[in-house]
């Protein structure tokens, strides 16, 4: 499990960079500057969200609640790269 959760954080961290790169390889200028507030906007609202979502898992379903709430997360996090990429084929 520790190590499951060595990779997971590994994981969370490189989404943060991949997302500001990516932000910096399409926009420019103040629209690059808009972005990255609304970025880290996000972020910070996530952090407090996400221990929160991961308590009430924990209680409702007991130490396994940690894992399976943060399965949650990547799985809708999956699911909304999957709909971009789409949306960009199409």
């Amino acid at each position: 499990m520790a190590a499951l959760l060595f990779v997971w954080g590994g994981v969370v961290a490189a989404m943060y960079t991949i997302g500001l790169a990516h932000l910096g390889s399409q926009l420019s200028g103040h629209e690059l500057a808009s972005a990255n507030a609304a970025f880290v906007l996000c972020y910070g609202v996530g952090m407090v969200i996400g221990p929160q979502a991961i308590g009430i898992g924990m209680d409702a379903f007991g130490p396994s609640g940690f894992g399976w709430s943060l399965a949650l997360f990547f799985a809708a996090y999956m699911l909304l790269v999957l709909v971009r990429l789409v949306r960009k084929i199409l």
